[in-house]
């Protein structure tokens, strides 16, 4: 089987024969299909690392930049003069232009490479130093004859002036919107890539079905074809920069240029769903089903980016805004040279106008702080504490000042998170005090209710093996981990009860003991989606333990016999179908512990936690805070709190802890968090 490029190579300037299976549509008038770009292709070495806004090196410059008119809402874009020799030395023009021109002019986005290592570029006859990369990417797209206008950001900004930096970062989006299109610039073309291309294209024209309707791509891909995706979709460092999610997302057209090659944005994006745009606390493809895997491990990114480029597109629709906290939790997995480029390398994809000042002046500490006191004020709760998708600072970002209270924007990954969006828990008063009050920069107080302190903490799931239990006990293996949890968890309360003792009842919401112990153990909810137990729900779920609370008796009484077990086990298969959901319901809490607090209360806490430990809830909060109290204290002499996460505690999920205070039965204060 031919694919493309596996012709000769026409003359520099004339596209390469491409192969049937790869064409477009016939008489569609599409360009969907993967085009060769005019140039040669030289081998080189790949060296690419991360990429951000910060200086390259610059001991051979002699190229001193005009300075953009202060004020103004103008630019420049670098004019790459065309050479018939791959080799020659790269000639460039620099040119201010602003929007008002109408100077068409195509934008690259690429990984910087290594800053150490780096070539250089004839700008109006002096020399400016680029990376390597840079280099590649520019004499790739430079032409043969005629000039080709483009804005490169290591270019068209002088680097080393932090006030036009500053400047020019607001005007990312509207850069990157105005362009004919963005070169993605995925480099070298190998085989294994360029192969990523072809079935991408295959995909699209044949088998959309295989990722997006049908059975798994998995079953139909081959493995080198597999793995091919996954170099190109995952492995490859482009898609996982700040500054690219940014302008892949705003340009109207994307081109992916692999040395020869070129595949339109608009045929990878075919393959993905723009239809559902998750929020901050959802991932691009919500609730995936084991059996899709390949496909949403492979496409996430991608994907992820395509959401963002549909949110844009929404903009101006009734309903429909691009928060800048999706937009930031959407993309806190992508990498930044600079911390602060979390934040500002995304504000052009908001449209619901939070006021962040763009100034790399500030310390890290400072603007995710500042960001942190702009969101609450204008969102009046505390969401960015209580349901916070970036987790508690780590000790290494607490070391550098950042206080426990405000999310760490450098990191990303999935952290302990107790959904409660969609109204599913609203335990605090709907809005905190605003404008928030910040002392020294790290001390925040609060107003909240405690709910008391952490006695002990049980140990997880997972350190509780079935295969440990005392044996016969099959039916277990009925239930996920979350029920080997469940064993370890068990309230001694409830032993007296199981061996005939009067049935106990929870004081704060007044019903049997056992329903609260296990509505606790699944955070009194049902997924997915994530929603709370309705009358008919808790029937089946009630149902459900009350057949594993008997044979759990009945297992540490030693009443039950061998052949009882197997009868058991079918009448179980048959009579829990919901199971499976309290399975799901696992994937989502398993760094959590149950917790029972000096006030009696069952709780689910963080596996951080730890006795003496303090559960309030804060107003504005969503759900229940685990705060340690520590030594340090305020200026003004009040005891201090670290931060360690969200909870759930039953019976206090839909404000009645303000109905406690109310009644004298819980004390309200005033909390500082450091």
């Amino acid at each position: 089987m031919a694919y493309p490029f596996s012709a000769p190579k026409s003359p520099r300037g004339q596209p390469s024969a491409l192969v049937k299976f790869l064409a477009p549509i016939e008489d569609s008038g599409s360009s969907d299909s993967i085009d060769s770009i005019d140039s040669s292709d030289p081998s080189d070495s790949s060296d690419v690392s991360e990429r951000g806004y910060c200086d390259v090196q610059i001991k051979q410059q002699t190229y001193l930049y005009c300075p953009l008119v202060p004020g103004r809402k103008d630019f420049r874009v670098v004019v790459l003069h065309p050479a018939s020799d791959f080799s020659a030395d790269i000639q460039c023009s620099l040119k201010h232009v602003s929007f008002e021109d109408a100077t068409p002019y195509e934008t690259l986005s690429y990984v910087w490479g290594n800053v150490q290592h780096c070539a250089s570029i004839s700008l109006d006859g002096k020399s400016l130093p680029i990376t390597r990369n840079l280099d590649k990417a520019l004499r790739h797209l430079r032409r043969v004859t005629g000039t080709r206008t483009l804005w490169v950001d290591a270019i068209c900004i002088d680097q080393r002036n932090i006030m036009e930096r500053n400047q020019q970062v607001v005007l990312m989006k509207r850069i990157y919107s105005t362009c004919i299109s963005d070169l993605l610039w995925l480099g070298k073309a190998t085989k294994n890539l360029t192969r990523a291309l072809e079935v991408i294209a295959q995909l699209q024209r044949s088998d959309t079905e295989t990722i997006s309707k049908g059975k798994p791509a998995i079953d139909v891909l081959r493995r080198k074809d597999r793995a091919a995706l996954h170099n190109l979709l995952v492995r490859h460092p482009i898609w996982h920069r700040i500054w690219i999610m940014q302008e892949i997302a705003c340009a109207p057209k994307v081109i992916l240029v692999l040395g020869l090659a070129t595949l339109d944005w608009a045929i990878l994006a075919r393959l993905l769903d723009n239809e559902n745009l998750p929020d901050a606390y959802h991932g691009p493809f919500r609730h995936a089903r084991r059996n899709e895997y390949f496909a949403t491990a492979t496409f996430k990114v991608v994907q992820t980016i395509e959401h963002q480029r549909e949110a844009i597109r929404r903009i101006g629709t009734p309903r429909h805004e691009s928060r800048l906290i999706d937009v930031l939790a959407r993309f806190r997995n992508a990498n930044a040279t600079d911390p602060r480029d979390k934040i500002y390398g995304l504000l052009g994809l908001a449209s619901d106008g939070l006021e962040v000042h763009v100034d790399y002046s500030q310390s890290v500490q400072d603007v995710y702080v500042n960001f942190f006191h702009t969101f609450v004020n204008r969102t009046k709760d505390l969401d960015l504490i209580c349901q916070n998708p970036w987790g508690v600072p780590n000790a290494e970002a607490r070391s550098q000042g950042l206080p426990s209270w405000c999310p760490d924007f450098s990191k990303g990954g999935e952290e302990t998170l107790l959904f409660a969006q969609r109204s599913i828990f609203n335990a605090g008063n709907k809005s905190c005090k605003v404008p928030c009050t910040i002392a020294n920069g790290t001390h925040l107080k609060l107003d909240g209710i405690s709910l008391g302190y952490i006695l002990t903490t049980r140990k997880h799931g997972k350190e509780v093996e079935t295969s440990s239990l005392d044996a016969p006990l099959p039916f277990s293996l009925h239930f996920p981990g979350y029920m080997c949890f469940a064993l370890n968890s068990y309230p001694e309360e409830l032993l007296d009860e199981d061996s005939g003792g009067k049935p106990a009842i929870y004081a704060a919401t007044g019903e049997p003991l056992f329903d609260a112990y296990w509505r606790t153990l699944i955070a009194d909810c049902y997924v997915y989606p994530t929603q709370r137990l309705t009358s008919a729900l808790l029937a089946s779920h009630r149902a459900i333990f009350n057949i594993w609370r008997k044979a759990k008796h009945d297992h540490d009484s030693g009443s039950v016999q061998e052949i009882q077990d197997r009868e058991m086990d079918a009448r179980i298969a048959d009579s829990v179908p919901e199971v499976g959901k309290i399975e799901a319901l696992k994937k989502m809490s398993y760094k959590w512990r149950f917790t029972v607090t000096d006030t009696g209360f069952y709780s689910l806490v963080p596996k951080q936690a730890r006795a003496g430990d303090e559960v309030l809830v804060l107003h504005g909060g969503k759900v229940p805070m685990v705060l340690r109290p520590v030594r340090d204290i305020s200026g003004d002499g009040e005891a201090c709190y670290e931060v360690i996460g969200g909870a759930y505690v039953h019976g206090f999920m839909d404000g009645q802890a303000a109905q406690w205070a109310e009644r004298g039965e819980l004390e309200e204060g005033i909390f500082t968090l450091i």
